[in-house]
């Protein structure tokens, strides 16, 4: 169900979705994908993800380091290839800091990485001290410079965008000036070596307001635009400034009518609109929210999406990001499992999946990857805190090579009959519940079907039909996985 101010016509959102599954198929074909999760330090957090010109992976996020007993948490980042296979995992420590956080990570136009986050200098006069922080970093992981924002208040440092004329912005928030307990949007423009060359703070003018700002965009002009949440207790609102290039404000908007909500991610079209997503309870439970601006902040369409099937009763988006068919959105639902929705240019929705990895999932960004799919990352729980990475194909579907199986020896799996003439019954039992995929592969390791994916079962026994009619006779695979754990069973098609 989708809740919307503009209908649409119901052969229209068919006809979109067909062209959407179509384009997916041609960069389906020979698309990596997979699951895994990384523990360097057994305290790890994944906070955003960009993908390298060698088609592998950065995550930007935290790394948990224990020193005297005291857990200090260092600045990390992690390399993959195209495979999720680590390359490095660098730390970044704040000699002079309590912890170092990384929230946000982008490629800059000279093939470098800026990153944005905060540096907690710990506790003083009774007060937290902390300011937002910027780097930049080589693909090969090296510190080219990093920058240390702020002043006599908290300020946090959520998102950075490279700029046209050089240089970068970063939105965040800081203790609003006279008000220790209340926040206000926070803005700075840095040069390109990372000197600050200006700051603005944009204080509610309603006494005891908080306002957040989560993300900025560049708007066609090379005026900003911020969006984030304003709040004092109970409700929230979406909140959204507009700057001109130095930074003074142009206009806001506070969308009510969302209802209770924070906008978390934007995305500036090419004719200046601006599409926000976020999460709001328009009937009761947070849904994702997709919104869309034009430049003067007129509220052209907004839609509010029910939770991905197998869901909770809730869905939390977190990032956003532009496709070849539209946008999509990646949070997290009560069930706390990763939830990714995908929608066209207007809102409408064309697919949705759920990711199950561990006992407690939160996903917390996502890019359209150059092949056509998609790579989330986020954090997920099993036994301890654990950086997850998740590479879907253009369909959002993850599927197990027979080449890399961490076998389980807990699953129990059979194939009767086999060989196969035509359709035969696959048996399986597990004691863990989880996600599950089962996936057909040809004898060169080959997707050839994929039965089912991201199924939630519990421990028990289970049986699939498998119909294996009009394929080649000769050997298949049947891989069952779970996460990172999977078994095989031959098949004989005659």
């Amino acid at each position: 169900m989708i809740l919307e101010m503009v209908g649409r016509p119901a052969n229209r959102v068919i006809l979109i979705a067909m062209v959407a599954s179509l384009l997916s198929f041609q960069h389906a074909v020979g698309q990596i994908t997979f699951q895994r999760t990384y523990s360097p330090t057994h305290n790890d957090y994944g906070q955003s993800v960009v993908q390298a010109d060698n088609d592998g992976f950065y995550v930007a996020g935290a790394g948990g380091i224990v020193v005297g007993g005291v857990t200090h948490g260092e600045a990390a980042l992690l390399s993959t290839d195209a495979s999720g296979d680590t390359l490095y995992y660098a730390h970044y420590p704040a000699p002079t800091a309590t912890s170092l956080f990384l929230e946000h990570i982008i490629k800059s136009s000279d093939g470098n990485l800026i990153v944005a986050g905060l540096i907690d200098y710990g506790v003083f006069d009774g007060h937290s001290d902390y300011n937002a922080y910027v780097a930049k970093i080589t693909p090969a992981g090296n510190m080219l410079w990093s920058s240390s924002i702020g002043g006599a208040f908290k300020e946090w440092g959520y998102q950075v965008r490279e700029t046209p004329e050089g240089g970068y912005v970063v939105a965040g928030w800081r203790n609003a000036t006279g008000v220790v307990n209340h926040s206000a949007f926070y803005l700075v423009r840095l040069g390109a070596t990372g000197d600050t060359l200006w700051t603005k703070t944009y204080p509610n003018p309603t006494p005891n307001w908080d306002q957040l700002a989560y993300c900025v965009g560049v708007m066609p002009d090379s005026g900003y635009v911020l969006a984030g949440t304003q709040r004092y207790l109970s409700p929230s609102f979406f909140h959204v400034i507009r700057t001109n290039s130095q930074g003074d404000t142009l206009w806001t908007k506070r969308l009510e009518e969302l209802g209770s909500g924070e906008a978390r991610d934007l995305e500036v079209l090419a004719n200046g609109h601006i599409v926000v997503a976020g999460r709001s309870s328009p009937t009761g439970y947070m849904r994702p929210v997709l919104v869309e601006l034009d430049e003067n902040g007129e509220l052209l369409w907004y839609r509010a999406y029910e939770q991905v099937p197998g869901g909770g009763l809730a869905d939390w988006t977190y990032s956003l990001c532009k496709t070849t068919t539209g946008y999509a959105l990646f949070g997290l639902d009560s069930n706390y499992d990763f939830s990714l929705i995908n929608v066209d240019h207007e809102g409408d929705t064309l697919w949705t999946r759920r990711f199950a990895i561990g006992d407690g999932d939160y996903g917390y960004s996502v890019e359209q990857t150059s092949d056509g799919g998609f790579i989330m990352c986020g954090i997920t729980h099993i036994g301890e805190r654990q950086i997850a990475l998740v590479k879907t194909d253009g369909f959002g579907n993850v599927t197990t090579s027979t080449h890399d199986l961490n076998i389980d020896p807990t699953i129990v799996a059979t194939l009767f009959p086999n060989p196969v003439a035509g359709s035969s019954t696959f048996q399986y039992s597990t004691v863990s519940g989880g996600a599950f995929a089962l996936v057909l592969h040809d004898g060169g390791g080959r997707v050839v079907r994929t039965i089912f994916t991201n199924e939630r079962r519990a421990p028990g026994q289970y049986e699939e039909h498998i119909d294996l009619t009009g394929l080649a006779s000769g050997a298949y695979t049947l891989v069952l996985s779970n996460g990172p754990r999977a078994v095989s069973v031959k098949a004989m098609k005659l």
